[in-house]
């Protein structure tokens, strides 16, 4: 995490002498077509993130945690008492 924070306030830093240097060889319009370019390749690469696969061991742990209710009405059927 502390990777990705970095990562985001040096792209900031870095994007403002970048996009003054863009603007000075390409006028505004070609600044925005270069730059609308480089945010389209990042939707791309967005666009192909896949949740990761459910293994047995997780498909069991979600089991466990979703099965929390039934135990207590079990626990409540077996002492006869409600908690």
């Amino acid at each position: 995490m502390g990777l990705s924070t970095l990562g985001a306030g040096f792209g900031s830093v870095c994007m403002a002498p970048v996009i003054a240097m863009l603007v000075d060889q390409f006028n505004y319009f070609g600044t925005m077509l270069i730059i609308g370019s480089l945010l389209l390749h990042d939707s791309v690469g967005g666009a192909l993130y896949r949740p990761p696969p459910v293994t047995p061991a997780r498909r069991l742990l979600n089991t466990l945690m979703d099965d929390e209710e039934p135990l207590l009405e079990a626990e409540t059927k077996l002492s006869g008492e409600v908690i």
